[in-house]
């Protein structure tokens, strides 16, 4: 039988995931950047900007499937960068 890893619990509230996902939908360029994708450590400088939180680049990606929100990139996305989801799934 197969168990889910237990992992810490998550570091933002439902209502900053809930702002977080509508900064990411919106894109970095909305939220001052000069970028038009997303990049984990753009995304790790904005939580602990806004929120205050401080993650490790593994803990954003695991926060961001959580959140259902990586998609897998494709070739024409530069190393790095993430490709959002628009839609919930």
């Amino acid at each position: 039988m197969r168990r889910d890893k237990a992992g810490a619990s998550c570091k933002l509230t439902p209502e900053q995931l809930r702002q977080l996902r509508t900064d990411m939908i919106a894109g970095p360029d909305r939220c001052e950047s000069k970028s038009s994708l997303w990049t984990a450590l753009m995304l790790i400088v904005h939580v602990g900007k806004k929120f205050g939180v401080k993650y490790a680049s593994s803990g954003m990606y695991d926060l961001l499937h959580r959140m259902l929100l990586i998609t897998q990139a494709k070739a024409r996305i530069p190393k790095g960068s993430l490709r959002i989801r628009t839609k919930c799934v």
